[in-house]
């Protein structure tokens, strides 16, 4: 008898689980310093970078406000841990005051590429979950 397939839910996606899956989540606190992006690190505390033969799907973020005001940021898809572009640009995210936000999204991240963020006004905490998996 065969097995039942195993579905998960992230980011109000369902998703068919493989064996090539693994779930992966990186967050890092984004400054106030606009044009200083930083890579986001993984669970070992090192900048997450997407690996060989790999691609990453973001599904879910988590945004949690510093300080006071509105909070602004930007989320990257980039070749560099340091990097952004417009063109790179995978969410405007914002938060109020020590506010949590949840937000699905979906973008897919090809290997040697990081998620990189910046923070504006008082600085943000971001965090990312998603799946990574074959290409």
């Amino acid at each position: 008898m065969a097995a039942n397939p195993v579905v998960i839910e992230l980011g109000g996606q369902k998703i068919l689980w493989s064996s090539d899956m693994k779930v992966v989540s990186a967050s890092r606190f984004l400054s106030s310093s606009i044009g200083n992006p930083r890579a986001l690190r993984d669970v070992q505390d090192a900048d997450y970078q997407v690996p060989v033969g790999k691609v990453f799907r973001l599904l879910e973020c988590v945004i949690n406000g510093a300080g006071s005001g509105f909070i602004e940021g930007q989320l990257y898809n980039t070749s560099s841990s340091s990097g952004s572009a417009t063109a790179d640009a995978i969410e405007l995210i914002g938060a109020g005051e020590n506010q949590v936000v949840h937000f699905a999204t979906e973008h897919n991240v090809p290997a040697g590429n990081y998620i990189t963020g910046d923070g504006y006004g008082n600085g943000l905490y971001a965090k990312v979950i998603g799946i990574e998996m074959d290409a």
